[in-house]
C-alpha cells in the first residue's frame, strides 16, 4: 500500500498515521514503512486496504476526536 509521506507521523523512531474508524473517530495506527517513492511511502505493515487515513490537518486532530472526512485527490498533476 502506498500513502502520502505527509500523512506519516514519526515519534521516537516509530511511525504512525491517524485513521478514521466507522464512527468517524480518529484512531492512531502504528505502521512499518518500506521504500519511499517520490512524495509517497510504501506501508509494509499495519494498515489494511480501504482504511481512511488523515492526510491534511494533522496538527488539529487528536485520538478519539469526531471528524468529517473529505476525500483528497492523491493524483499530483
Amino acid at each position: 500500500m502506498v500513502i502520502p509521506r505527509k500523512a506519516v507521523i514519526e515519534m521516537q523512531g516509530r511511525f504512525r498515521v491517524y485513521a478514521v474508524n466507522q464512527q468517524n473517530q480518529v484512531e492512531v495506527v502504528e505502521i512499518e514503512l518500506g521504500p519511499r517513492t517520490g512524495n509517497d511511502v510504501v506501508v509494509s505493515s499495519g494498515l489494511e486496504s480501504g482504511v481512511t487515513i488523515i492526510v491534511e490537518g494533522l496538527q488539529k486532530v487528536r485520538p478519539g476526536m469526531q471528524v468529517n472526512p473529505q476525500p483528497v485527490n492523491t493524483e499530483a498533476g
